[in-house]
């Protein structure tokens, strides 16, 4: 080496214009303890740190990343779990738990229980909600409920929803999983639709006869009862079916109210006979799904003509798959003053059914004490002159009339005057021995025990004009008959509401109240006819073909209600410019 140095300075001009040689020179002559500098060390060290943070912080995060992972298969099982779950359960019980629905595990639960809805793509009930499917009872309880699985705990809520039309055959499930992992709240949703599955062949196929061969003949004096019992039995896919009448003579058509026999042993109970259920599209009754070879006994009650003559009703059970598949029975009624001896009606019964001796469904309908109709009425109508548009009056009648029976909602809306002459118990669950309706005083939760509404389909679309007379002037009204059980001090606050529900919205077009004078009802035991009038809006209301108009009424204290007789022709009032209710 110190040869090679002695030859680079015999060359000093080379070395001199040579700078790599001439560090090499340097760095060769030194002491044999130098090397690098301190801040080549500090610079060394600082790269290393970078490095190995770097890599730390990859490490953590990648191991952050697996247990997320970890965690979010965990709560896709738990839901995938749930789901399997609702699956098993049948279709029509797949609903969420009234009293379920406030559950506490679910910051939504005050708002899906007010407004019965969800919306599934933002997990709120913000705009873009579906209507929630629940009861009384459901198979969905509690919907919110902690999971706990490998150390973490998973709060799961459960909401089953009706997509789009009310009439489709299927329902949506939604599962939201959540939990809380390193200082942060995750979320996995799952949502599915569960349909109405249908087994056995593929059209209708079903058979509607008299139950218990009994005949479809009879005989039965001026304005009584008569009653007729059916069987349905579905020997194909499942299905339901819907019940409707046509009347052959007299021309005056009468109505009918169906009870579903319970214990399908051919004879009426008014205890444990309930009313059938009534489709929410057509309303006619309907026997609900049948699964295959599944049977419905069900009864018809109607009140005889008190013209003596024929009296002729076509049954018809329909299909509601496909609607061209129907049965036709034929019921032939001789309405004479005479004593009953034998059928003699004629024509003879159009179906083909062994007749034979008398049906054996008599109804043993209890009629409640008739109330007192000698208390005054209070306030007066509204005069056609004060309405904006033409005043079109409704009739409010109960679903099961004439006959008892439990509290109802949705009761019907018909044009038509009442022809029953008597009030029955319409309110046999609250009290079982007064005619009426009870109201058991205040809102409440809104059921049927505090609160007594009538709904209307609109046929077609409708226009109520705007209140041409300003604010606060009622242009519609409603006429009431009210006790309040004989207690002529009591001073009850009576509460109408008008709303209206189309494409999932509910708006409350008119409200309006009667309260009592401080000196009391004034009538012990009678009905008083009392007029509530509505405040209409000031601005045109336009109601769309196939909205729901939704008449409620409530009292501040324990009320009766009496309606849809000759006696007792309780009555909706509105005025149209267009259309109206049909």
């Amino acid at each position: 080496m110190l040869s090679s140095i002695r030859r680079i300075k015999n060359f000093p001009l080379l070395a001199e214009q040579t700078p790599m040689l001439s560090r090499l020179r340097r760095r060769l002559t030194l002491r044999g303890d130098d090397g690098f500098t301190l801040i080549e060390a500090v610079v060394a060290l600082a790269i290393a740190v970078i490095i190995f943070m770097a890599l730390t912080f990859a490490l953590i995060g990648g191991a952050h990343e697996v247990l997320l992972a970890q965690q979010n298969q965990q709560a896709g099982d738990v839901v995938n779990q749930l789901v399997e779950q609702a699956r098993t359960v049948s279709y029509d019980s797949l609903l969420m738990q009234d009293s379920d629905l406030t559950n506490p595990l679910d910051p939504l639960g005050t708002a899906i229980a007010g407004c019965g809805c969800y919306n599934p793509n933002t997990d709120s009930t913000a705009a873009g909600w579906e209507l929630l499917a629940h009861g009384t009872v459901g198979t969905i309880t509690p919907h919110a409920k902690t999971v706990s699985l490998n150390g973490l705990n998973y709060t799961v809520r459960e909401y089953v929803t009706i997509a789009g039309d009310t009439k489709a055959t299927y329902k949506r499930l939604t599962v939201v999983a959540s939990w809380t992992s390193l200082g942060k709240t995750h979320s996995r949703v799952y949502s599915t639709f569960i349909s109405s599955t249908k087994r056995g062949l593929p059209l209708p196929n079903f058979k509607f006869t008299a139950a218990h061969g009994t005949s479809l003949t009879n005989c039965a004096a001026p304005n009584s009862t008569i009653g007729y019992a059916f069987t349905v039995k579905n020997n194909g896919a499942r299905d339901q079916w819907l019940i409707s009448t046509t009347q052959s003579s007299p021309s005056t058509p009468v109505a009918w109210s169906y009870y579903v026999d319970s214990n399908a042993n051919g004879v009426f109970d008014s205890t444990s006979d309930s009313p059938m259920s009534t489709d929410p599209t057509s309303g006619l009754p309907t026997t609900g799904l049948l699964d295959p070879n599944g049977t419905m006994n069900f009864f018809a009650f109607a009140t005889v003509p008190a013209t003596t003559g024929l009296f002729q009703v076509s049954f018809t059970a329909t299909s509601d798959a496909i609607q061209t598949y129907q049965q036709t029975l034929t019921t032939n009624t001789t309405v004479q003053t005479a004593a009953c001896t034998a059928a003699t009606a004629s024509p003879t019964p159009t179906a083909t059914v062994t007749t034979s001796s008398s049906p054996t469904p008599s109804p043993t309908i209890s009629v409640p004490p008739q109330p007192d109709t000698s208390c005054p009425a209070v306030g007066t109508a509204l005069t056609a002159g004060s309405k904006s548009g033409t005043p079109v009056s409704y009739s409010l009648y109960n679903p099961s009339e004439p006959s008892n029976t439990t509290a109802s909602q949705s009761m019907p809306v018909l044009k038509t005057t009442p022809t029953h002459s008597t009030l029955y118990d319409y309110s046999t669950d609250l009290d079982a021995a007064s005619a009426g309706r009870k109201l058991v005083g205040g809102t409440g939760d809104g059921s049927a025990q505090y609160v007594a509404t009538w709904a209307y389909g609109m046929p077609n679309s409708s226009t109520i004009p705007a209140d041409g007379n300003g604010a606060n002037h009622a242009n519609g009204e409603v006429s009431i008959y009210a006790s309040t059980g004989g207690n002529a001090a009591a001073t009850p606050t009576l509460t109408a509401t008008l709303q209206m529900t189309s494409g999932g919205t509910t708006t409350t077009l008119a409200t309006g109240t009667y309260v009592t004078p401080s000196s009391g009802w004034g009538c012990n035991g009678g009905f008083h006819k009392v007029w509530i009038y509505l405040d209409l809006p000031g601005t045109t209301i336009t109601v769309p073909a196939n909205a729901i108009l939704k008449l409620s009424i409530s009292s501040s204290i324990a009320t009766y209600l009496a309606y849809g007789t000759t006696s007792f022709p309780m009555e909706l009032s509105l005025p149209y410019t267009t259309a109206g209710m049909g």
